[in-house]
């Protein structure tokens, strides 16, 4: 309505030198003169055309605003996912790690096992820290060299308490053989390790130690 007065008001001006002169006025007319360019309506737009466009102007600022806020409530949910996502890889990461870590430990400790076996063979320290190396690397290439080293040398023939050479064993007849092993020592390892691969393949005991502790109650007689 001030808009209304305004106008009347310039209408009579020329009638009425007093409103001509009046600043409220002419004040009002610069504000109307503004906010119609705004709104991009005539300069003969009604009041109700005036409030009609400024009722239209506020649902688009707040349709505006309601869709930052949708993007940005968006924005936050990617944020999360991403930290989540960040969390899970580093999850997987530390579980790789730790899988890695107890892998070495147990093929060092198959390496240390497997070098107990030939400990009489095997007494350079130096030469034993080779062959674990690479029993680690490559546990078949490991195990050809150590199968190739000689057997120590036998022992002497023991005595008795007196000096005198133990008597004679005498095996009944039929009874040859009993009581002897048939297999070397080489033969006995590479067969332990042929059952524990064995054992292995049928998937039910993945690891070496509980591969070989399957063998050893399967095939007492390749561990005695």
């Amino acid at each position: 309505m001030i808009f209304m007065e305004a106008d009347k008001g310039a209408g009579s001006g020329a009638a009425d030198p007093n409103a001509a002169a009046d600043p409220n006025a002419q004040q009002a007319l610069d504000c109307k003169a503004a906010l119609l360019d705004l709104l991009g309506l005539g300069a003969d737009a009604t009041d109700d055309q005036i409030s009609q466009a400024i009722a239209t102007e506020k649902e688009i600022i707040a349709a505006a605003g309601a869709q930052q806020a949708e993007e940005a409530d968006a924005a936050s949910k990617v944020a999360d996912l991403q930290t989540q996502l960040d969390a899970k890889q580093q999850e997987v990461q530390n579980a790789y790690t730790e899988m890695e870590s107890l892998r070495k430990q147990q093929n060092e400790a198959q390496a240390d096992t497997i070098l107990e076996q030939y400990a009489d063979r095997l007494t350079d320290e130096k030469a034993k820290q080779r062959i674990r190396a690479i029993l680690l690397s490559d546990r078949e290439a490991g195990m050809d060299i150590l199968n190739a080293l000689p057997k120590p040398a036998a022992a002497a023939t023991t005595t008795t308490a007196e000096g005198a050479p133990p008597a004679p064993v005498h095996t009944p007849p039929g009874k040859e053989g009993q009581g002897k092993s048939q297999m070397t020592d080489e033969e006995k390892i590479a067969a332990q390790e042929k059952a524990i691969k064995a054992i292995q393949a049928e998937g039910k005991f993945k690891d070496y130690e509980s591969a070989r502790d399957r063998a050893r109650r399967l095939h007492p007689e390749l561990f005695s």
